[in-house]
């Protein structure tokens, strides 16, 4: 199910911009179809698509931004602007 997309906060946008930049595998929790699921794998690009923002990873999974739990052990969750 979809939801309102709620844009990440800004130093959480940055913390995912430089991982990609450095090209370091990211550990990266998130929430699909309501389910928990947890994936090792670097981020290679951003992408904006009707209002709402994704990470594309090295292995073209597409996460959205609002669906992140944690990266690298930092909370995402409740982080919005």
């Amino acid at each position: 199910m979809s939801t309102n997309y709620l844009p990440i906060a800004c130093i959480l946008y940055d913390t995912l911009e430089e991982l990609a930049i450095r090209k370091i595998d990211a550990e990266i929790l998130y929430v699909e179809d309501d389910i928990e699921k947890t994936i090792i794998n670097k981020i290679v690009d951003f992408q904006t698509l009707n209002k709402e923002e994704f990470l594309i990873t090295s292995t073209k999974i597409k996460i959205r931004l609002d669906k992140i739990i944690s990266v690298n052990g930092i909370d995402f969750k409740n982080s919005v602007c």
